[in-house]
């Protein structure tokens, strides 16, 4: 018969020393409950880092978005604007008699 038996993390002497001062607090009545809220705390920093990632992200999509823009347009301005004729292709348009 094999028993389940999960592994029991160990805490260092600082470790044991800051849990027994957070629990003579009063905030919290035993010591999972402290875990727990370390726990909580650490995913909320997780998601609000996440959340900062997302952020630089969209900021720098958007900014990659106004370059593209720009190079855009920029290209269009000067597809628009009248270049000469060169001399080759005005003799190439007279033989052909246009």
């Amino acid at each position: 018969m094999i028993v389940y038996c999960p592994t029991v993390p160990t805490l260092t002497k600082e470790n044991k020393q800051t849990l027994k001062a957070l629990l003579s607090s009063g905030r919290w009545n035993n010591e999972s409950e402290v875990l727990r809220y370390g726990l909580h705390l650490v995913t909320l920093e997780a998601e609000q880092l996440d959340g900062e990632r997302k952020m630089k992200l969209a900021k720098a999509v958007e900014d990659l978005a106004k370059q593209v823009k720009e190079l855009k347009e920029k290209n269009e301005r000067s597809q628009n604007k009248k270049r000469p004729v060169a001399e080759s292709t005005k003799r190439r348009v007279d033989r052909r008699g246009n």
